[in-house]
């Protein structure tokens, strides 16, 4: 539905201004429990995705939450999907000037660099699932860094 839906252009309803802050306990919650599991993982990040582009503004009052479940979940698990969508939040909201998300940007950037760095130890780079994408994923972080 999230991705018929789009977005409500500019602004978003009074109504579902506070719906960010208040859906994003129950994923936050689905992921550091089930967050290891591919379809779940999966699965909800194709929801934040699509909710990125509907809630728009609304969701910076969390991007640095979710900036943070995003870099915990991939560097307990390794699945790419995660950085996927911590890059869309950085680009999204890369250029704010909130610290508190400057810092959560800093983090995802360290971890995932950590935990890919222990992946290539394990294997090559080929052989890591979605190995091939993995230098487009930092070079998202790196161009606004």
């Amino acid at each position: 539905m999230l991705h018929v839906v789009g977005s409500f252009g500019e602004h978003l309803p009074a109504s579902c201004q506070a719906t960010c802050q208040e859906v994003w306990p129950v994923f936050d919650a689905f992921l550091a429990k089930h967050g290891s599991d591919y379809d779940s993982a999966e699965h909800v990040t194709r929801v934040l995705r699509h909710a990125l582009n509907l809630f728009g503004e609304a969701v910076l009052s969390i991007a640095a939450d979710v900036l943070e479940r995003m870099s915990t979940s991939f560097a307990s698990s390794g699945l790419s999907c995660y950085l996927w969508i911590a890059g869309k939040v950085h680009s999204r909201f890369g250029n704010e000037e909130d610290p508190v998300l400057r810092d959560a940007v800093k983090n995802v950037y360290e971890r995932s660099t950590q935990k890919v760095l222990v992946m290539l130890q394990e294997k090559s780079a080929a052989m890591l699932p979605d190995g091939e994408h993995l230098p487009l994923l930092f070079a998202v972080f790196r161009a606004d860094w």
